[in-house]
Order: C-alpha cells, then structure tokens, then sequence
C-alpha cells in the first residue's frame, strides 16, 4: 500500500501558519517586555521626581528655618534690647510705683529675649555648624534633661566632620525622636548614643510605651504620630542612610540610624 503524497501547497500552508503564530508570540513576547521595561522606567522617573521634590522641600525648609534664626536673633533680639535698655531711664524715677513696673517689664523682656533665642537656636543650632554633630547632641541632651525624663548623651569616638546637609538632617530627626520619647512615650530615660567607625552610627533609645511602627506608619499626616515618621523618614532618604525601628509596647523604643561617610582622606 503506497503512502500518500503530502501535498505541497498543505505543506506550504501550514509551514506559513506556523511563521505567522510563531511571529505573533515573538511580537507579544517583545511587545510584553518592552512595556515591563517601559513601566519600569515611568516607576523609576516617578520616585526619582518624588525624592527631587521631598529635597527640595527639606530644603526649602530649612532655608526658611535659617532665614527667621537670623530675623529673630538680629531684628527682634536686637529691638527687645534697645528697649531694655530704654527702660533704664525710668529706673531712675522718684516714683517707686514707676521703678517698680519698669522693673517688672524689664523682668518680662528678659525672659522674652531668653525665650527668643532659644527659639533660634532651635531654628539654627549654632553649635551645629561650629563644632559638629556630636557636641551639638551633647548640648541637645543637656537642654533636654530635667528630674522627670533623663536625656543622656554617650559619644563612643571622635566623630569627624562631614556633609552640613546630613548633620543637620541627623539633628533634626534626634529631636524628633527624643521629643516622641518624652511627650508621647511618657519615657523616664532616654539615651542618645554616637559612633563612627567605617559608617557612623546613631542610636536613640528609651524606657517609653513603644509603639506599633507598622501602624504608625499608615496614620494620617494630619496625625502627629504618622507626620513624625514620615518627615523622619525623608529626611532619611534624602541623605541616603539607613533606620531600624525595634519597639516593643511598654518596653521602650531603641531607633539605630547608619550612614556610610565617604573617606575624606581620599
């Protein structure tokens, strides 16, 4: 029994059929990736114009923070003094009614030109650009201590000099967190901690209530709780280090910040 001829043109056919589906899933298959590639892409441009926009935000903050430093030490301080001194010619009254309301006022402008000051030292830590971070966090604790919350500081070795933008962003988040240890944690101790070795490490820890971070995280930035993580967080990411939260409720909250310090020998 002879077998039967294929027929050419079948053979043709289906050899035509075969290109065409094996060009449409090459097409599909090229056209898939290259649109996983274009997302991909699109995601990247959207969270590098995010971080561009979180900068320049922090940045523009803290221009503005400087900017009201220096307005309230040199316009205000100063006009508080001129009045202070003003004040002195009435201390010199034969009326003792007199003397003794200028003194009082002179009492309350005193305490004005404190509180001033303080409120720019807090807007731009002096210390800070002089001498560094870790005598600024020094000074920090110091402020910070009283009889109900104990704010030490430790500095394990010497801490070099480095990027103004990533002290500044360390001190600030320092703040941050001492402040939630102290006005929302009811914490009675808190530990500031700074070393450098081949990265600097930055350790805040308290006696505190703890928190949940993971649901901290997801309140409202009209929330104090969910707006202190979230400014913290980006002033993280704009200087590129790392944090670890390790809390446990109504045991305390030990937060270790790292951040790789180019060698300036180099």
């Amino acid at each position: 029994m002879e077998s039967a001829a294929w027929d050419p043109t079948l053979v043709a056919g289906i050899l035509g059929m075969s290109l065409l589906a094996f060009a449409i899933i090459l097409f599909m298959l090229i056209y898939q990736r290259k649109l996983v590639s274009q997302q991909l892409q699109v995601q990247q441009m959207e969270a590098k114009l995010q971080k561009e926009l979180v900068n320049a935000a922090i940045q523009a903050q803290e221009k503005e923070r400087k900017r009201i430093a220096q307005d309230l030490h040199d316009e205000v301080g100063a006009m508080l003094s001129t009045v202070k001194l003003s004040l002195n010619s009435f201390t010199k009254n034969t009326d003792n009614e007199v003397v003794q309301r200028a003194q009082e006022t002179k009492s309350y402008i005193d305490e004005t030109i404190t509180t001033v000051r303080n409120i720019s030292r807090d807007l731009l830590p002096a210390t800070l650009e002089r001498l560094g971070l870790g005598d600024a966090l020094e000074e920090l604790c110091e402020k910070l201590d009283s009889p109900e919350t104990r704010v030490q500081f430790h500095q394990m070795n010497e801490v070099t000099r480095f990027a103004p933008q990533s002290e500044l962003a360390l001190y600030r988040i320092s703040l941050e967190l001492i402040n939630n240890a102290i006005k929302h944690a009811n914490a009675s101790e808190v530990n500031v901690s700074i070393t450098q070795t081949d990265q600097l490490q930055l350790v805040v820890e308290d006696n505190g209530d703890g928190f949940d971070y993971e649901a901290a995280k997801q309140k409202p930035s009209s929330e104090l709780g969910g707006l202190g993580l979230k400014n913290i967080e980006s002033r993280i990411n704009f200087i590129g280090a790392g944090i670890h939260y390790d809390s446990i409720p109504k045991k305390g909250t030990k937060v270790t910040i790292t951040l790789h310090i180019p060698n300036q020998n180099h």
